[in-house]
């Protein structure tokens, strides 16, 4: 499930001003839930996020940076100490505490059947209809095998024309526009 860039918009201003900034973040960054809430601020720096990950049965640790757009940039106010977002009495959020001003944003905007996890996949979607490599989101995403982000494959029709058309270009090593 995934939304166009007018619905998510839409998503976005219907959201609480304590949540609107996490929600920014969900659908700009690509980020999970879990990682939203608990970015602590020593990992935004650069102009970017380093989300970390423990995969497998080692829960081997991965840390993927993530570039951030100014539409994040300008939600996350001024640098502090610890948690990026925070309720607005200052403690840190918990899921219960999030989904329930995430479920009255759901009804205010009118979208069904949309869950936190689905602004990561609008984010890839967006991503690829726009014609970035299905590498560089599986990057972007963490995704370590590229079956992952083949399902929004089928959102980049183009993609095979626009990767013959490289032999018709001279001296050049682009794969992808």
């Amino acid at each position: 499930r995934w939304l166009t860039e007018e619905e998510r918009d839409h998503l976005i201003a219907s959201c609480s001003e304590s949540i609107r900034s996490i929600v920014t973040m969900l659908f700009f960054s690509g980020c999970r839930i879990g990682e939203a809430l608990s970015l602590d601020w020593r990992d935004v720096r650069d102009g970017s996020a380093n989300f970390t990950t423990y995969k497998g049965k080692s829960k081997r640790r991965r840390v993927r940076a993530v570039p951030l757009v100014p539409e994040v940039l300008d939600v996350l106010g001024e640098r502090e100490v610890g948690r990026v977002f925070k309720r607005p009495d200052g403690s840190a959020w918990d899921y219960d505490s999030f989904y329930n001003i995430w479920s009255r944003a759901i009804e205010t905007s009118g979208i069904e059947d949309f869950r936190p996890h689905d602004a990561r996949h609008t984010f890839a979607s967006h991503l690829v209809q726009k014609g970035a490599s299905l590498r560089a989101v599986a990057d972007l995403l963490g995704h370590t095998s590229m079956a992952m982000v083949m399902r929004y494959s089928h959102l980049a029709p183009s993609h095979l024309a626009n990767t013959i058309e490289l032999l018709r270009r001279d001296g050049t090593f682009l794969t992808h526009e």
